[in-house]
């Protein structure tokens, strides 16, 4: 089973499933809030990818492996991609925030436009 489909993990902490409900105004109002979530919990797995990246590095040689210049390389590979994980993730905690945005921006210019001709 994946931490995303055990209850009481952070991607199922028990928030309602963002979707529209009722503004005050009597306007149904999309819910962005469950992008800025996702945003916040892939903010928190590139911080830790990139404290990895420190953690990925020279090792006690063990027999039978790599050993000198190809562990180095090895290690420096390694490194790279945690590092690129770590920013691609970054890059995407962003557009979620973006589009959650974007998404209250639209809501906004709906509820303008539509603004009395609620029955």
């Amino acid at each position: 089973m994946h931490d995303r489909d055990r209850p009481g993990t952070r991607w199922t902490s028990g928030r309602p499933v963002p979707g529209p409900h009722p503004s005050s105004g009597g306007v149904a109002r999309s819910d962005p809030d469950g992008l800025d979530a996702a945003a916040a919990a892939l903010d928190h797995i590139a911080d830790d990818l990139a404290d990895d990246t420190a953690l990925v590095g020279p090792a006690a040689p063990v027999p039978g492996f790599a050993a000198g210049t190809a562990a180095t390389a090895w290690e420096d590979a390694m490194a790279r991609a945690t590092r690129e994980h770590a920013e691609h993730t970054a890059s995407t905690a962003s557009a979620l925030r973006a589009a959650a945005t974007s998404w209250r921006a639209a809501d906004d210019d709906a509820a303008t436009a539509f603004a009395g001709r609620a029955s």
